[in-house]
């Protein structure tokens, strides 16, 4: 039976990995406060250097897709993971009232190049998540 390993990584436009730090992924993510910007390219460059069996890995990005960055560094990591056998799932924000709020733009093109992009509720979330990973 293989192991199981989970990673939790926020970003801005640094890359903190809180892995080491995390009983509640959760609540530390309520907890976090980083400073304005957004990398996303950066984030997810960290996230594929933690990826050592793509076939294995499932790489889920929690963001509202306006990159403050080079887009083009977003979209070649997606697709470098995708084609190494990752599944890359995109969770867009919500605005207060439960409405998807990300750069639909962004969400298209990461779906182009490989990922799953949904944007819902946590009650929806879990099964999102089985269907995409199926």
């Amino acid at each position: 039976v293989g192991q199981l390993r989970s990673h939790l990584v926020a970003f801005d436009t640094n890359v903190v990995d809180l892995t080491n730090d995390v009983l509640d992924p959760v609540e530390t993510l309520m907890k976090v406060q980083l400073g304005g910007g957004t990398d996303i390219g950066r984030a997810l460059r960290y996230a594929e250097q933690l990826v050592d069996a793509p076939r294995r890995a499932i790489v889920v990005l929690v963001s509202d897709l306006y990159e403050g960055g080079d887009p083009t560094t977003m979209y070649q990591t997606v697709r470098r993971l995708v084609t190494a056998g990752a599944r890359v799932l995109v969770l867009g924000a919500l605005d207060r009232s439960g409405a998807a709020d990300y750069d639909v733009q962004v969400g298209t093109e990461l779906e182009r190049v490989g990922a799953k992009v949904g944007a819902m509720t946590p009650y929806q979330l879990a099964e999102w998540v089985a269907d995409a990973v199926r």
